[in-house]
């Protein structure tokens, strides 16, 4: 039988390869892969406007009408390889003794130590609402709350942080812009954001430098549990703001 980790239809390897990356982002950690795995990974993964990876390469096949030719569905089927493989050696690493249920059901392996029945958890149902304050200098101060009349910004009972989507994106000139004088290209959804980032608190500075002063940043943001991040809350946003 051959492995069952990867669906076979190109469309399917891409909703898959969605919920993957940010998954092992978000555990990275706990699951011990290293820094260069992660690096190589992100770098071959990509974004659909980085040429020669797997973004850039399925964003054009899926296009089928303008984009999708012999070189684009040649060089897309390469880098599903390449994902594929490092993706396999990434997983082959992981010891057997920190796998759960959740990286199974995620990740598609039956890889680990016997699987232990656990009781079913409750997902996270609160909101998680943002309040943004600008310091300046490439630099924001966030503050999430689950309700947004809260006094402070605090965890709900089931969550032990909070799980960014996050793009900036650089200001469109006006022939870009077009006659709806776009600022921005603006995302669709959580899922069309170039990165994700894991925090621990309700409460946290990002600091993006003085060279992104002006790009403007669009983030969506929810309650997630690291060791339970199936139970993840509902995507809140998107919040857009000019960085300062």
């Amino acid at each position: 039988m051959g492995d069952k980790t990867f669906p076979t239809t190109k469309e399917g390897l891409y909703t898959y390869l969605l919920a993957v990356i940010a998954y092992l982002i978000l555990n990275k950690t706990r699951l011990l892969i290293t820094d260069a795995n992660m690096d190589a990974l992100s770098a071959l993964y990509g974004a659909p406007d980085t040429q020669d990876t797997y973004l850039y390469y399925y964003t054009l096949w899926a296009d089928e009408a303008k984009s999708r030719t012999k070189t684009v569905i040649t060089s897309l089927t390469s880098n599903e390889k390449k994902i594929k493989k490092l993706l396999s050696a990434i997983y082959n690493d992981i010891p057997d003794s920190v796998w759960i249920d959740a990286d199974r059901d995620t990740l598609h392996r039956k890889t680990g130590l016997p699987i232990v029945k656990t009781d079913k958890k409750t997902a996270i149902k609160e909101q998680c609402f943002c309040s943004i304050e600008l310091i300046g200098g490439g630099k924001i101060q966030l503050r999430f709350k689950s309700t947004t009349d809260a006094s402070r910004a605090s965890l709900p009972e089931l969550a032990d942080g909070v799980m960014i989507a996050s793009t900036v994106s650089k200001p469109l000139d006006k022939e870009e812009a077009g006659e709806n004088e776009l600022k921005y290209i603006p995302l669709k959804g959580a899922e069309e954001a170039a990165n994700f980032d894991f925090h621990s608190k309700a409460s946290f500075e990002l600091d993006f430098g003085s060279t992104n002063t002006g790009n403007y940043l669009q983030f969506f943001a929810r309650w997630t549990n690291s060791k339970h991040p199936e139970l993840a809350g509902p995507w809140t946003g998107p919040n857009v703001i000019s960085i300062p």
